[in-house]
């Protein structure tokens, strides 16, 4: 399962800190984060949300994206079992995530990073 993470409020223990109080030490770049965890890569840590979308199905859906990291995923919650959340960018693999059980439906769940260049555009279908 790529990824699940509890709601806000709950610890992130996968961050890696540098020395420097505050400083959040990246693991991977562009194409090296392609088909990473956004968590385990800490690009989780700092990330914009570009885009914020409501689904049929009463689920919130996130476009997040670390420049740093040069890459985005997908953040889903409020999902149900047998909900599906993907991102897709040009030239790169389609990167999905099945919710299949009622711990990942509490939660939130996201995909794999797909690497991101320059001025590329996310947005829903």
């Amino acid at each position: 399962m790529p990824g699940t993470a509890p709601r806000p409020g709950g610890a992130n223990s996968s961050a890696s800190v540098s020395a420097a109080p505050g400083v959040v030490r990246i693991l991977c770049h562009g194409a090296s984060c392609d088909g990473r965890d956004p968590q385990q890569m800490n690009c989780g840590v700092t990330p914009q949300t570009l885009g914020d979308y409501p689904t049929s199905t009463g689920a919130e859906l996130e476009i997040r994206y670390n420049a740093q990291c040069q890459a985005a995923w997908t953040r889903a919650w409020t999902t149900q079992v047998g909900d599906r959340i993907s991102i897709s960018t040009p030239g790169e693999p389609t990167r999905t995530t099945a919710i299949t059980n009622t711990y990942t439906a509490t939660g939130y769940a996201y995909t794999l990073m797909t690497a991101v260049g320059q001025g590329a555009c996310c947005a829903p279908v």
